[in-house]
């Protein structure tokens, strides 16, 4: 969702890492049902809350200090398969569980 000029950081190496935790992520949600509302499986909301949870501690961690930023810069963690709303929603929860509320 970047609007930067170079958005190239998914490089090979990265893919190649990535397939073995896609495949065990896919594997895992092969029988399991979807949620009537996420139309998620638990793995998956599972997996999405981990990346939200990621994203929260590079934010805490200062990782994102050093880019040139507008007010309005945000971080956004989201599947491909819902909409904006549902992953503003799931990050915010995550958030509000990380800061202990």
């Amino acid at each position: 969702m970047g609007d930067w000029k170079y958005q190239g950081f998914n490089s090979k190496k990265v893919n190649a890492g990535w397939k073995s935790c896609e495949r065990a992520v896919l594997e895992a949600c092969m029988d399991e049902k979807e949620d009537e509302d996420t139309l998620m499986t638990p793995t998956q909301d599972r997996f999405m809350r981990a990346a939200c949870s990621v994203m929260i501690q590079l934010e805490s961690s200062g990782a994102f200090d050093a880019f040139k930023q507008t007010a309005e810069f945000k971080t956004y963690v989201a599947d491909h398969d819902e909409t904006e709303d549902e992953s503003w929603e799931r990050f915010a929860q995550c958030r509000s569980e990380f800061n202990g509320a």
